[in-house]
């Protein structure tokens, strides 16, 4: 049922939000819990644990979405990441990508900070 070639990591405060859908949590195949007390560095060690889950894979192409309603302050989440600690997060994707030769798809989504969004993309030009 599910395409073998896909591997779908997803990221997520289950005390706070969970997909309701059924068939897509059995489609998940790394779970990434973080909790609303995780502060960037806690948040930003579960990140990097996964790489190896990801790379054994060896995907053919990272699609990426980068959501911002992690950001402390964001209504529609209740979690303290800072905007440093997202930019410190998609610089850790990227790298995980260009470091092993995965071209890389970032799909915006989720929040609204265009700030944190734009100094990510900064950063991830610059480096």
């Amino acid at each position: 049922m599910f395409d073998e070639g896909v591997f779908i990591v997803d990221c997520f405060c289950p005390d706070l939000a969970f997909p309701a859908d059924q068939l897509a949590i059995q489609a998940i195949d790394q779970n990434l819990f973080i909790t609303d007390d995780d502060h960037d560095q806690a948040y930003l060690r579960k990140l990097e644990s996964i790489n190896t889950s990801i790379l054994t894979f060896k995907p053919e192409l990272i699609i990426y979405s980068a959501g911002t309603d992690i950001l402390e302050g964001d209504p529609g989440c209740q979690l303290i990441i800072t905007g440093e600690g997202i930019v410190k997060r998609d610089e850790i994707v990227f790298e995980m990508a260009v470091k092993n030769k995965v071209p890389i798809l970032m799909l915006l989504a989720d929040g609204n900070n265009p700030e944190v969004i734009s100094s990510s993309i900064q950063n991830l030009k610059r480096k």
